[in-house]
């Protein structure tokens, strides 16, 4: 059986994500394991709060929540602030 842990790097996911940089990484981890983050996968996550957080600029962090949306990990709504995970876990990465 495959280490889970192994596979959110080397899945074809990570793969993905880890193609779109080291700052789109951060903040993959920072939404899977954010203090808002909750069981539905749908929480409020002001960008200030990542920016303050994870010492990502509001411009880059704009920038990653779309390419994330474009590879359908996450959708968020700019206008509200909450953020959608699709790909929640460690196993939903695997492929």
């Amino acid at each position: 059986m495959k280490d889970n842990r192994i596979s959110f790097w080397t899945s074809q996911k990570g793969e993905e994500i880890r193609k779109l940089g080291r700052e789109v990484q951060l903040l993959v981890l920072y939404l899977m394991s954010s203090p808002f983050a909750n069981n539905i996968k749908i929480y409020y996550l002001p960008i200030k709060t990542v920016m303050n957080e994870t010492g990502i600029p509001a411009k880059s962090i704009k920038t990653a929540l779309k390419k994330l949306n474009k590879i359908a990990f996450c959708s968020y709504d700019f206008i509200t602030e909450y953020v959608w995970v699709h790909q929640w876990n460690v196993t939903s990465l695997r492929n």
